[in-house]
């Protein structure tokens, strides 16, 4: 899986990870450490957006446990996430695994948009912490 991960703004208030190609679970790992290490950079809420490329192919053996070790080990300071997704079956997909493994999201939001400005678009309707949209 080829990706990029950096902040989306120059405050550092959301994260973007860029997902294209073929990937394994281990790269999976990887670049979610990546990301989580980018989060503990800063000590304010941020959001995270997960912009996947069309064609985005999933491996073979079960995501479900995949998932739930992600969304267990999400940065503290990660309030939300937006899942850029143009299939509708990976929506599906990824709905239901998200919803198998609900328990470990906590107070972390997760939303669904079909491309990056409809998920800023999300993130800025979304309050951090007591009432306070993201910059």
């Amino acid at each position: 899986m080829n990706t990029e991960v950096h902040w989306y703004d120059e405050r550092h208030h959301i994260l973007v990870m860029h997902h294209v190609g073929d990937w394994d679970w281990e790269r999976f790992h990887a670049i979610f450490e990546a990301a989580r290490g980018l989060a503990s950079t800063v000590n304010y809420a941020v959001a995270g957006v997960q912009v996947m490329a069309t064609g985005l192919k999933i491996p073979k053996t079960s995501a479900l446990p995949h998932m739930r070790t992600v969304l267990t080990n999400a940065p503290p300071n990660l309030r939300h996430t937006v899942m850029v997704i143009q299939s509708p079956m990976m929506k599906n997909f990824l709905s239901t695994m998200l919803g198998l493994v609900g328990g470990a999201v906590g107070t972390h939001k997760i939303f669904f948009a079909n491309s990056l400005e409809e998920a800023i678009s999300i993130l800025d309707q979304q309050p951090i912490g007591a009432s306070h949209p993201y910059p």
